[in-house]
C-alpha cells in the first residue's frame, strides 16, 4: 500500500478529513453544545439561527445544533454498523459461494432474489415486518446490502481460486477453512473494503430515507433522517429545520465516497 500515492490524491485527503471531521463531531457532541438533543422549551419553538442557538431550533424548541450533532452519532454508528457486518457476512458467503458449487447455486440465486429488488423498497418492507428501531435498521440494511460483496468476493475468489498455488495446497490436502481463509481471503480484502466504503455511504442514505418515512430510527431519538422528516412541515417557514441537517448529510456522504475512491486508487495495482 503506497500512502505517499494516497496523500497525492487531493480528493482522497479531501473526503478523508471531512469523513474525520463529521465522525469526531458525533463523538464529542457532547463538548460541543450545552444543550441536550431532547431538552424541550416550548416558548423558544422554531427560533431562527442564532447567537444562542446557531442552527436555530425546532417545533419543540429543541436546540437544532445540537440535535444534528446527536443525529450524527445515530446516522454514522448505523452505517458504520451496517458496513461492518455487511463486510464480515458478505465476504463469508461470497467465499464459501466461491469453493463449494452446490453452494454456489444456492447463495447466488438467493442473492440475486434480493437484487431483483430496489435497496430501498427492500428495506421498508422489512422493516414493516420487523418495526421501526435502531436495531431493525441495521438489520435491514445488512440484508439488503449483503448481495454486492458476496458478489464482490465471490468474483475475486474465484479467479484467485484458480492459481497454481491453491491446486497445490488442495492436492496436498489442506483443510478448505484454511485454503479459503489463509490464502484465498487476502486476495479478496481489497475490492471489498473499496466496496465496503460506499456502502457505508449508501446505509445513512437509505436509514434516513426510512426514517424520513418514519419507519426508521423512531422519534425522539435524533437522526438526520427523522429530523428532515419534521422539517417537511415547515420548510416554507423554518428553513433551518431541513438546510443544516442535509448539509450535515450530504457533507458526509461525500466525505465517504471521496474516501472510497482513494483507497480504490491506493489498492489498485494497475493505476499510475
Amino acid at each position: 500500500m503506497d500512502i505517499k500515492k494516497f496523500l497525492h490524491n487531493k480528493m482522497a485527503v479531501i473526503g478523508g478529513i471531512i469523513t474525520i471531521i463529521m465522525v469526531l463531531s458525533a463523538i464529542f457532541a457532547p463538548m460541543l453544545t450545552s444543550y441536550g438533543p431532547l431538552d424541550m422549551v416550548i416558548s423558544d419553538r422554531l427560533k431562527a439561527p442564532s447567537a444562542a442557538h446557531i442552527f436555530g431550533t425546532d417545533t419543540f424548541g429543541r436546540d437544532l445544533f445540537s440535535r444534528v450533532l446527536y443525529g450524527a452519532r445515530v446516522s454514522i454508528g448505523v452505517g458504520f454498523s451496517v458496513s461492518i457486518l455487511t463486510m464480515i457476512l458478505g465476504m463469508t458467503v461470497g467465499l464459501y459461494a466461491s469453493y463449494y458449487k452446490w453452494l454456489d447455486n444456492l447463495l447466488m440465486r438467493v442473492c440475486e432474489g434480493l437484487k431483483a429488488i430496489p435497496a430501498t423498497l427492500l428495506a421498508i418492507a422489512l422493516m414493516a415486518m420487523l418495526g421501526a428501531s435502531t436495531k431493525n435498521v441495521i438489520i435491514s440494511l445488512v440484508i439488503v446490502s449483503i448481495p454486492d460483496i458476496a458478489r464482490i468476493s465471490r468474483s475475486s475468489a474465484l479467479l484467485t481460486k484458480e492459481q497454481t498455488y491453491i491446486e497445490a495446497m488442495y492436492a496436498l490436502g489442506a483443510k478448505p477453512n484454511r485454503i479459503i481463509w489463509k490464502n484465498i481471503m487476502p486476495n479478496v480484502i481489497s475490492p471489498v473494503i473499496v466496496q465496503t466504503t460506499y456502502i457505508f455511504a449508501s446505509a445513512i442514505i437509505v436509514e434516513a430515507a426510512l426514517s424520513f418515512l418514519g419507519v426508521g430510527v423512531p422519534a425522539p431519538e435524533p437522526s438526520w433522517g427523522n429530523i428532515l422528516s419534521e422539517g417537511k412541515t415547515v420548510i416554507y417557514n423554518s428553513w433551518w429545520m431541513i438546510v443544516f441537517p442535509g448539509i450535515y448529510m450530504a457533507l458526509t456522504v461525500l466525505g465517504l465516497n471521496m474516501f472510497g475512491d482513494g483507497v480504490r486508487d491506493l489498492m489498485d495495482p494497475t493505476s499510475h
